[in-house]
């Protein structure tokens, strides 16, 4: 059991609306939680006390749509709901960047906005690249974001710099932002049936499959960016190469020659929706880690791919709903070479792919993980199992660790003497929750 026979389970309060999403650090110091509801909070919690230890508010009055935290826990993002500008007139999200380092201030580190191509594709998802933190990714349904700082950008100091007092509305936000921020360059790839050869459905999440490199090459040495798709697909972004239509058609939407774009897709689940893509290294430091993207799939299925997205272990047939998540044990002994910043990659020299030259008879190896199902049922996993019994035997071998509600609970009623409660779903199920025992 990779959490323990003596876990506990503990309740954190302190959002006022739905929770949108939970981020820890690899070492699990850092955990930071955001909120969906208007004026949404953000609270960096001390675990070991079990209280808030940072709350940043006032920063997103429309809510949070997503967000992610670097591996080290120094960088944090959000790309808030949005809104329609009441001066372009069109819709646009913004994507923020924190360093928790700095406590002495809640203005974010970075800022920037949505391409005016992304204008009726709400972003779900966003996603820092581990190797090189200055570069962020999100998607909506249609449409995939890249955020980037250059190296030698400053901080712009061109705004005016009259005084804001009052309340933090979004308007004294912005403008806050502005004088404050640096400003992340956005671009936003085209995404064209026929330079892939193929349809392409609708996006789901993204994630970096990144080595550590020096961060003097560019962006072509920051490795794979990819986004799941409706259909099972990876749609995969790279730099470099010739862009398709020539340099103008990149000028036309604010991209560079070396900024990414598709090359290509693989299929990564046959039976379903690409439902979860994260990135695991392996390994006592970044420079000699191993990296694995993980995906997760509406089929139940969670596999491991190497940086070449090559598939190297798989977890097929946990029949408890889709995957929604996937989240690893505690990394101990984390590098302080795993914390990059903004102005540099992280410095390492290993750029191979997992399967170069010996290390393609080398036996998988990956950190023990908990699955959660979108029937909010959470297994644990133990990923030596898949060498030694199988993906079938490793499957069987899943362990329960909590069962939830299986969809909204419409209604309730209590029973008379026994502590057990039932429930009835918005979906039709019906279920009895033994709140002593704690179980279904």
């Amino acid at each position: 059991d990779p959490l323990g026979s003596s876990a506990k389970q503990f309740a954190l309060r302190g959002h006022r609306s739905a929770i949108i999403s939970v981020r820890a650090s690899d070492d699990r110091a850092v955990v930071v939680t955001a909120e969906a509801g208007p004026d949404a909070k953000v609270i960096v919690w001390d675990v070991d006390e079990l209280r808030p230890s940072r709350t940043i508010e006032g920063r997103h009055p429309s809510g949070v749509a997503a967000a992610d935290l670097t591996p080290c826990g120094r960088w944090y993002a959000t790309i808030e709901n949005g809104a329609l500008d009441r001066i372009t007139k069109r819709f646009s999200q913004t994507v923020r960047v924190w360093d928790l380092h700095d406590t002495t201030s809640d203005t974010p580190s970075f800022v920037g906005v949505t391409p005016k191509e992304l204008a009726d594709d709400k972003q779900t998802c966003v996603k820092f690249n581990p190797a090189a933190p200055r570069e962020l990714v999100t998607n909506g349904k249609r449409g995939v974001a890249f955020f980037c700082s250059d190296e030698d950008e400053e901080k712009d100091e061109d705004e005016d710099h009259e005084s804001v007092s009052g309340a933090l509305t979004e308007d004294n936000v912005q403008k806050l932002e502005k004088r404050r921020s640096t400003r992340l360059r956005a671009y936003a790839p085209p995404v064209r049936a026929g330079d892939l050869s193929q349809r392409v459905a609708d996006f789901t999440s993204s994630a970096f499959v990144t080595v550590p490199c020096d961060g003097s090459s560019g962006a072509e040495g920051l490795g794979r960016c990819v986004t799941g798709t409706a259909e099972g697909d990876l749609v995969v972004w790279m730099a470099g190469g010739v862009p398709p239509g020539g340099p103008g058609a990149f000028e036309a939407r604010g991209m560079r020659e070396t900024d990414r774009r598709a090359v290509k897709i693989v299929r990564a689940h046959a039976r379903g929706a690409v439902t979860h893509a994260s990135r695991v290294a392996v390994g006592e430091t970044f420079a000699d880690a191993d990296v694995f993207l993980v995906t997760g799939g509406s089929d139940g299925n969670v596999r491991f791919f190497d940086v070449e997205l090559r598939l190297v272990a798989w977890f097929d047939g946990l029949d408890a709903g889709g995957v929604t998540s996937v989240s690893f044990v505690k990394k101990k002994g984390a590098s302080s070479e795993s914390a990059a910043t903004f102005s540099k990659g992280v410095n390492a020299e290993k750029t191979g792919a997992l399967g170069d030259g010996d290390e393609k008879t080398k036996a998988f190896a990956a950190p023990d993980f908990v699955v959660a199902t979108k029937t909010s049922l959470v297994y644990s996993l133990i990923s030596k199992d898949f060498e030694t019994l199988g993906s079938a035997g490793a499957v069987a071998r899943a362990t329960l660790l909590a069962r939830g509600a299986m969809e909204p609970a419409v209604a309730l009623a209590a029973h008379p003497t026994d502590p057990v409660l039932c429930f009835a779903g918005a979906d039709g199920g019906v279920w009895t929750w033994n709140f002593v025992t704690r179980r279904v």
